[in-house]
């Protein structure tokens, strides 16, 4: 064999072996290989992506890292999916959802398994002292505790103003995760919250801390940030364009407001083409703000035939309804 030919070999055998260990380093260890062309992205989920002879490292903009064969079937959109699914079922494994809807609010917690609850509906003119504050004419408590019935957080839902004493008081602010914002009261120093307050509309939700220490303390601090209210309008303060329509017999379905038509409607035989089924039920003063929801009792479990974005036939009271969409203002 001529010489030249045998370092040509060498040549390659070292390029080989260093292609080899790069690839397996990267892969082992989900780095970028060592040879390679990066391209950078701007936006989207991807930060940029290392092209190698054998490999691809694809970096996110959350710092997440992941390396695969350039034979490899990947795609970046459902592996966050998957990681979002993945987060989403060990959240659900770890809370409970609780919904409590009190009159024109809807209050959505999401609350540890190990910790516990109970709702307490006051009776008229009840009173009750949290600290220095008197609570009175509150509309609904959840006492929410760990360990102890006696050591706990009162969640009270309230209409009115309170007033806290400022001597000693030091406020900080609580980004909730819907994005809105709550305030935690500490006195003297101390590193247990007093009060945790937040308001939407005219609705107030006050929190008393009732004896836990820091460390259950903090624990309730990081579940408050799953608390999102919902207001629902009152059918007297909607502003609403509907010429020969029902304004207090109201459906929402496929995120449109219907109203029960004044038309004369004679259905000769059954409808089939079925849409959907009315589950949710609301008090008849307030405007329905989800889908499938309806303010009228005798309407609930009824079922929704032909649904199209200016009407929908509903069939309850052993009959089938016109209803015709709502502009809202």
């Amino acid at each position: 064999m001529k010489k030249s030919t045998k370092i040509i070999l060498i040549i390659l055998a070292t390029l080989l072996a260093i292609i080899i260990i790069d690839t397996i380093q990267a892969k082992l260890f989900s780095n970028s290989p060592l040879i390679k062309i990066r391209k950078n992205l701007d936006g989207g989920i991807l930060d940029y992506i290392d092209n190698g002879i054998l490999v691809k490292s694809y970096y996110y903009i959350n710092n997440e890292k992941v390396t695969v064969f350039n034979w490899e079937k990947y795609s970046p959109i459902e592996f966050v999916k998957q990681k979002n699914d993945l987060s989403n079922n060990e959240q659900q494994e770890k809370y409970k959802k609780y919904s409590k809807t009190i009159d024109e609010v809807t209050l959505e917690l999401s609350i540890p398994e190990e910790w516990k609850y109970e709702e307490e509906t006051p009776k008229k003119d009840n009173k009750s002292t949290a600290g220095d504050i008197d609570i009175d004419n509150y509309k609904f408590a959840l006492k929410i505790y760990k360990n102890s019935k006696e050591k706990n957080v009162i969640l009270y839902v309230r209409n009115s103003p309170f007033g806290i004493c400022g001597t000693g008081l030091v406020t900080k602010e609580i980004k909730l995760n819907n994005g809105e914002n709550a305030t935690a009261d500490y006195y003297d120093g101390s590193k247990t919250w007093s009060f945790i307050s937040l308001s939407k509309s005219n609705i107030i939700i006050l929190l008393c801390n009732n004896g836990l220490e820091e460390l259950e303390a903090n624990e309730v601090l990081d579940f408050v940030k799953t608390i999102n209210i919902d207001v629902y309008e009152k059918i007297k303060d909607a502003n609403f364009k509907a010429e020969g329509i029902d304004t207090k017999t109201l459906v929402r379905f496929n995120g449109i407001l219907y109203g029960q038509s004044y038309k004369i409607l004679e259905y000769i035989q059954e409808p089939t083409n079925l849409a959907g089924k009315i589950t949710k039920l609301i008090d008849n003063i307030y405007v329905p703000k989800y889908n499938n929801e309806t303010n009228t009792k005798e309407i609930l479990n009824a079922l929704v035939y032909d649904a199209t974005d200016e009407a929908v036939f509903i069939k309850y009271q052993n009959s089938i309804k016109l209803f015709e969409k709502i502009e809202e203002n």
